[in-house]
């Protein structure tokens, strides 16, 4: 199941980023696949580098084995980019001669100024994709009961845009939404969140001292399994972020001055959501992520064709 939704979101993520043409070349997909250990291999590296002295390191980091298979491996993306850089290049640069191409490379060209575009911006969040996607089709086939409301709700959602997928139809999923969070909140792909570096001696409300360059974060797991933030927090309940927000709704009706809500999968909240990160360091692809996830997840055959179970061997 890893392997297909890395295969799944591979081809999505690469209609997004580069178009039709090579998110259907299989050679691209596997260059993909490959480097997906990009993020782990960039801190491998960095820790194996920080061991050395500071003038040693720009020599040390490109001989390290790490470091010279990410650059391989661009190399051969760029060739395969090549002719499709071409093809976009022999049209001027003007929004109208390009309105055809709805992808990153249109937006890269026309803000680039003619700079360099690296195609390795995709896959730096692809691998996390991809396993937010295997544990959600797997909480699923564990909890089958949600899949005719889930159905349900799709298909009313397309019915309303006459049958059409747009980005309006995929955020009036609450259902979904409430499922593919509560499916983060147990399984978050990250034990550690808002990672940050005391830059100076901070003192807490409670006494206790941060000295300067120590490092910091907050503990994901168990915030999201918190008692005194979530009843019966170690069940899971593909309905508690929806009865969460209707609660909510219910409570604004009654006093406009309530907050908006913080129970949707992309609605930020230092004390209850922060499995996207928080502050200006928050992921700027969380938007772009949730929308692939939506759109693979409602398409997949677990909603559309078949109930899903899992046999008593997996």
């Amino acid at each position: 199941m890893s392997r297909l939704s890395l295969d799944m979101t591979a081809r999505v993520t690469s209609m997004v980023f580069v178009g039709p043409r090579l998110c259907r070349n299989s050679e691209w997909v596997d260059q993909l696949e490959s480097v997906l250990q990009f993020p782990h291999a960039v801190v491998v590296a960095a820790a194996a580098i920080a061991k050395c002295p500071r003038w040693l390191r720009p020599l040390i980091a490109p001989f390290m084995q790490e470091t010279r298979r990410i650059h391989q491996i661009k190399k051969r993306m760029g060739v395969l980019m090549a002719p499709v850089l071409k093809e976009r290049a022999a049209y001027p640069s003007s929004k109208a001669s390009l309105e055809d191409y709805s992808d990153l490379i249109h937006g890269a060209i026309e803000e680039s100024d003619g700079k360099a575009w690296s195609p390795m911006t995709q896959v730096e969040y692809q691998a996390e994709l991809a396993q937010f996607l295997t544990n959600v089709i797997f909480d699923l086939c564990v909890c089958p009961s949600y899949i005719e409301s889930l159905r349900a709700e799709w298909e009313q959602a397309l019915e309303i845009a006459d049958g059409k997928m747009t980005e309006r139809s995929l955020s009036q999923l609450y259902k979904m939404d409430s499922f593919l969070r509560e499916s983060q909140r147990l399984s978050p792909l990250v034990l550690l969140s808002v990672k940050r570096c005391v830059t100076s001696k901070v003192v807490l409300s409670n006494g206790q001292i941060l000295p300067r360059g120590s490092s910091i974060s907050i503990p994901l797991y168990a915030m999201n399994r918190g008692p005194n933030i979530f009843s019966e927090p170690d069940t899971f309940d593909g309905q508690r972020f929806l009865n969460l927000r209707n609660e909510e709704e219910v409570g604004k009706e009654h006093n406009d001055s309530r907050p908006t809500t913080k129970w949707g999968l992309l609605d930020l909240h230092p004390q209850v959501n922060i499995n996207f990160g928080y502050g200006k360091h928050v992921c700027p692809g969380r938007f772009l992520a949730v929308n692939e996830v939506c759109a693979i997840f409602s398409l997949h055959s677990l909603i559309f064709e078949n109930d899903a179970t899992l046999t008593p061997a997996s």
